[in-house]
C-alpha cells in the first residue's frame, strides 16, 4: 500500500531493511520467493521494494494474493476469492454426498453445515459480495446440495423452489447469514468489544430520547469504500430495532438468530432488496 511521504525512502522499505537486518542478526532466512507486493489505489506509484537488493515480485492485475485465508486483488474486488472458495466448497459437498449413503436429511445437512459452510463463510465480513453473480455463485453451492438431498429422499417428487427447500430442511440462506454476521461484528464494534479503526465510516448521534442512537452513514467516492464493511453494515444496522441495539453483544447475537431482516426490506439499499425477495 502507498502513503504519500515527503521523505525520499519509502517507510515500507525502511521497515523491510530493519526486518532484514533483524533476521540476519538472528540467523533467520527470508524466503524471498514467498514474498510479493500488492499495489492498491489509483494514485499508487508502484514503488519497487527490495530484500537484500533483490526486487520483491509484484502481483499482476490478473492475479490475487492470499493473506490469512482471503484472496486479495489490486482492485479490491472479490470475484477471484469467491471463485476459489466456491470451487473448494463444491468439491467438498460433492464428496460428502457421494461418500455418505444416508437418507437422513438431518445428517446430510449437518455435514454440510460443519464441513462446507465454513469454507464459504470464513471472514465473510471482509468480502461479503454485492454483485448478483457473486451472491448467486455462493448461494448455488447450498442450493445444489439441498436439491441432491431432496432428490435422494424423494426420487419421484418434483424439485421445490429454493426458498421451499430452505424451509423444508430448516436451513437459512447464506445471503441472510452473511448479513447477520456483519451485524454481529458491527454491534460488537459499536459496544466497544472490538476496537477496529473505522476510518470515519460512520458516526453515532445520540438523541434526547433515552438510549436512542442514530447511525449516520457517509458519502463515498469509490465503490470499494461504499461496499466496505463499516459503510455497508451501518446502512442496515440503523434499521435494527432500538431495543436490540441497546442489548449486549451476547444478547444481540441471540436475538439476531430469530430476527427477520426482510421485514425492513423497503428501508434497505436497492441492491439488497431483490435478494431478500429471492430468499
Amino acid at each position: 500500500m502507498f502513503f504519500k511521504n515527503r521523505v525520499n525512502e519509502s517507510p515500507l522499505q525502511i521497515f523491510i531493511n530493519k526486518f532484514t537486518e533483524y533476521c540476519h542478526l538472528n540467523g533467520l532466512k527470508i524466503a524471498i520467493e514467498k514474498c510479493s507486493v500488492l499495489y492498491l489505489g489509483n494514485s499508487n506509484p508502484s514503488t519497487k521494494y527490495f530484500i537484500n537488493d533483490i526486487v520483491i515480485p509484484q502481483i499482476s492485475s490478473e492475479d490475487s494474493v492470499r493473506d490469512l485465508g482471503i484472496h486479495f486483488s489490486h482492485d479490491l474486488k472479490w470475484d477471484k476469492h469467491i471463485n476459489i472458495i466456491t470451487r473448494k466448497a463444491i468439491r467438498c459437498s460433492y464428496s460428502i454426498f457421494k461418500s455418505i449413503k444416508s437418507r437422513n436429511p438431518k445428517i446430510l445437512t449437518n455435514l454440510f453445515n460443519i464441513y462446507v459452510r465454513p469454507i464459504l463463510e470464513f471472514s465473510s465480513s471482509v468480502f461479503n459480495p454485492h454483485l448478483d453473480k457473486d451472491i448467486k455463485s455462493i448461494e448455488k453451492v447450498q442450493k445444489d446440495f439441498l436439491r441432491w438431498v431432496f432428490r435422494r429422499i424423494n426420487p419421484k417428487t418434483e424439485l421445490p423452489e429454493y426458498h421451499d427447500l430452505l424451509y423444508y430442511f430448516k436451513q437459512e440462506s447464506l445471503f441472510y447469514r452473511r448479513i447477520k454476521a456483519d451485524l454481529n461484528l458491527f454491534h460488537q464494534h459499536v459496544c466497544g468489544t472490538i476496537t477496529i479503526k473505522n476510518n470515519n465510516s460512520y458516526f453515532i448521534s445520540k438523541a434526547n430520547t433515552r438510549g436512542f442512537q442514530n447511525i449516520i452513514t457517509i458519502a463515498c467516492n469509490t465503490k470499494a469504500r461504499f461496499h466496505s464493511f463499516f459503510v455497508r453494515t451501518a446502512r442496515i444496522y440503523k434499521f435494527i430495532p432500538q431495543h436490540m441495539r441497546n442489548s449486549t453483544p451476547e444478547h444481540f447475537s441471540r436475538l439476531l438468530v430469530t430476527f427477520d431482516i426482510s421485514q425492513f426490506i423497503d428501508s434497505l439499499p436497492n441492491h439488497l432488496k431483490r435478494h431478500f425477495c429471492n430468499f
